[in-house]
């Protein structure tokens, strides 16, 4: 279980390492939405409030008495409460489990693809119970097992093995049962093909499957460092909006807004706002422009 001690939110954890508070909140952000804490607790007080004066009428239409249609709307305002508290913890377990698990079939597929060859090697024919006879190839290796011949690439997880490489493989090994496993996915036209010769490829997320199922994947600490690194790409810093906003593509796009407010000032009437709004954008344009002309002339110098 990734998360245990509900009821103390500095002990969630996963396997039997603690996630710090910075990355629950990052998930939480990232189950609602992007939301921040203030919008959340805002939607919660109205939800629930709205929830409690919807009870209260409902009772007090009914049994026509103000302060036991309050009491009851109040415990029944609490006992939904504490349901849905239940109900997002699980969410929030079930959602951050399939994300460390997706973490670390991430962190698997990178460290096989620049994994050194005998370490390659020794872990593929650990994940299929023992191969024999590995013969070292440049881009993967081949091996025998209990009569069938095992072809392995060591390729990126994003390539596609092709029916041009399967068709290599059967010119080569006429006649044999063949096994062919790749870090990526085939093409349809190799799955078609292969199926058609009775080979058996196994793809990236078959070798995954079997990595989670003999406990051969990254351990926690790694995946949430990954995680962690993840939430930083994701944080707008001050430096990210600078380099986003001085970007080079933006000088015509400043230049652009300046002429159509300008533009627009004739169209709507004179107002001292849209002069004030073209000339920013203009010096906007021209500081964009000198400071990216400026970042290449000292590339140049370089």
């Amino acid at each position: 279980m990734l998360f245990e001690g509900f009821c103390d939110p500095g002990i969630w954890k996963a396997g039997d390492r603690e996630i710090d508070e910075r990355l629950i909140r990052y998930y939480k952000k990232q189950i609602y939405g992007g939301r921040s804490v203030v919008a959340r607790v805002i939607d919660y007080v109205v939800l629930r409030f709205m929830l409690l004066f919807t009870l209260f009428v409902v009772l007090l239409y009914f049994s026509r008495a103000i302060v036991v249609s309050l009491l009851i709307a109040i415990f029944i305002t609490i006992a939904i409460c504490l349901a849905l508290v239940l109900v997002r913890r699980n969410r929030i377990r079930r959602y951050i489990e399939r994300d460390i698990l997706r973490i670390k079939q991430k962190c698997l597929l990178e460290e096989l693809t620049l994994m050194e060859s005998g370490a390659f090697c020794d872990y593929i024919s650990r994940l299929f119970d023992g191969l024999q006879n590995i013969t070292p190839l440049e881009d993967g290796f081949l091996a025998e097992k209990e009569g069938a011949v095992y072809r392995v690439f060591q390729n990126h997880p994003s390539a596609l093995c092709d029916a041009d490489d399967i068709l290599k493989i059967r010119r080569q090994r006429r006649n044999e049962r063949i096994i062919i496993v790749s870090l990526g996915e085939y093409s349809d036209a190799a799955k078609t093909f292969g199926s058609s010769l009775g080979m058996r490829l196994v793809s990236g997320q078959t070798v995954l499957k079997l990595a989670a199922e003999k406990d051969m994947l990254p351990d926690e600490e790694a995946a949430q460092e990954k995680a962690r690194r993840e939430m930083s790409e994701t944080i707008i810093t001050l430096d990210k909006l600078k380099q986003h906003a001085f970007d080079k593509t933006k000088v015509r796009a400043y230049i652009l807004c300046g002429l159509v407010v300008m533009a627009w000032s004739f169209v709507m009437g004179f107002r001292i706002y849209y002069p004030i709004i073209a000339i920013v954008c203009f010096v906007m344009a021209a500081l964009t422009f000198r400071r990216n002309k400026s970042h290449e002339e000292s590339q140049a110098l370089e």
